[in-house]
């Protein structure tokens, strides 16, 4: 199954882009995916903001396709289904949040619980450019969870 990224979130990552050395964060894609292989998690694997970027390229489009199926069959099966919430934990840069506005356009609030630093400031880059309302206004979370008619972890 090939699902494509929403075409906001392709140009905001163009634009993230933009006077970066494609060697470099190729360097610190095969970096991250050492530290996958040795069993690091993402806490350890991403450190920085060329880390973070790199895990946007390499990671992002897999993660966005498995959501998608995942939330596909869940319409299949529920198909009057139609969330206004949701939550959103292991948000990274947001991934599950985008398949999830995408999916479902009658989400107007999101809340992320995440802790990785260069992410969260990827994420909240991402979706500052979002032609999604609630993407543009997602929260991160640190203490006190919302209600949600949807909860992800992905």
């Amino acid at each position: 199954m090939s699902v494509d990224l929403p075409r906001d979130l392709v140009t905001a990552i163009k634009g993230l882009l933009d006077g970066k050395s494609r060697r470099d964060l190729a360097r610190h894609a095969t970096a991250i995916s050492e530290n996958y292989r040795q069993r690091a998690g993402t806490d350890r694997a991403v450190r920085s903001a060329p880390d973070a970027l790199a895990y946007v390229l390499v990671r992002m489009p897999a993660t966005y396709a498995a959501v998608s199926a995942a939330f596909a069959a869940l319409a299949e099966r529920m198909p009057h289904f139609a969330p206004s919430s949701l939550l959103n934990f292991g948000a990274y840069p947001g991934t599950a949040s985008w398949a999830a506005a995408a999916r479902w356009p009658t989400l107007t609030s999101i809340a992320m619980v995440k802790r990785n630093r260069p992410l969260i400031d990827i994420g909240h880059a991402l979706r500052a450019s979002s032609t999604t309302p609630a993407l543009r206004a997602a929260r991160h979370v640190d203490g006190n969870l919302p209600r949600a008619k949807l909860v992800v972890a992905s």
